[in-house]
């Protein structure tokens, strides 16, 4: 596994040149262009998506540059130009799916992860300075179990004005578009408030990182959903705490998890604790539920897949 690993790095980093930051709330409102779904409190059991059995341990990760985000990384991924009608998350769909060791129940946590976050926009950036596909803050992404997928050195908070960094989706495109389509337009780069080569930026980094947190999760809490994101979004002690109240119940429904989470959020927080726990609970929740079930019944899209990405650099 490691020998696989060490001949995709290799693959990646021939031709490159390279050149010398609790998780927090997002407000987008789009919804995965497929058909209606019918909406519970639950979401699709593990024999009901047919999980299979492959372990993060067969897993082909896959990471662009040495985990550097320079030009030369997305101009060589020119796969990307025959996607443009393939929706932004969509697209991610194979890095993810190998990433997840072929397990589709890990792989959709994943996605619907992606979905909610960045809605598979890399160069996302929240206003607490979250940034990338999996929406990293700056000292999550320096933890241990990430010290082998981000270039920990190479993270750097955002410099953020008056406390607040979020990044508009206009100009977050736009950014990908000058890096993907070497589409030069003027881009004022003030209104970037981070280092474009931190690590949270390389799409690829960022699956490898949110699969291993993903799959942390959903062996802690059960594979229930929102507790997962509760976690990830607020931090895995305030879902520990909720769990531990709930009797550690894997099936519990937004309706049994609200009570202890405003009072968790509350206690921690006051006023914005439930300001938060209202978000989570009004807007999150049924996005997350909603988007888990519409992606349960979408075939994977495996046009941007590891060898197509390999296949794509060799031919440069």
């Amino acid at each position: 596994m490691k020998l696989i690993r060490l001949l995709i790095l290799a693959v990646f980093s021939l031709g490159c040149v390279p050149e010398d930051e609790p998780q927090k709330q997002q407000t987008n409102d789009e919804k995965p262009a497929v058909a209606k779904s019918v909406e519970t409190d639950t979401v699709p059991s593990e024999t009901s998506l047919d999980a299979q059995s492959h372990g993060l341990e067969e897993a082909v990760w896959v990471t662009a540059g040495a985990y550097k985000v320079t030009n030369e990384v997305f101009r060589r991924l020119q796969i990307f130009k025959d996607q443009s009608s393939v929706p932004d998350v969509d697209r991610w769909d194979g890095v993810i799916y190998e990433a997840a060791g072929k397990n589709r129940r890990l792989f959709l946590y994943t996605k619907t992860f992606v979905h909610v976050e960045s809605h598979g926009n890399p160069f996302v950036v929240s206003a607490t300075g979250c940034a990338g596909l999996m929406q990293f803050c700056f000292q999550t992404a320096k933890e241990d179990e990430f010290e082998l997928v981000f270039n920990t050195e190479e993270i750097h908070k955002c410099r953020c004005r008056s406390g607040r960094c979020k990044v508009s989706r206009d100009t977050s495109k736009k950014f990908e578009d000058v890096i993907l389509y070497d589409d030069h337009h003027m881009i004022d780069k003030k209104s970037f408030p981070c280092d474009r080569e931190d690590p949270r930026f390389n799409p690829f980094a960022s699956i490898e990182a949110g699969v291993i947190f993903v799959d942390n999760l959903r062996k802690r809490f059960r594979g229930n959903l929102y507790l997962m994101y509760v976690a990830y979004n607020s931090g895995p002690a305030i879902a520990r705490e909720i769990f531990k109240k709930l009797g550690r119940n894997g099936r519990a429904k937004p309706s049994q998890i609200e009570p202890h989470l405003k009072s968790v959020l509350k206690r921690r927080y006051g006023k914005k604790g439930l300001r938060r726990a209202d978000a989570l609970l009004k807007i999150q929740f049924p996005k997350l539920r909603k988007t888990f079930r519409i992606y349960s019944h979408q075939p994977i899209f495996h046009g941007l897949t590891p060898q197509a990405i390999t296949t794509a650099w060799a031919s440069k």
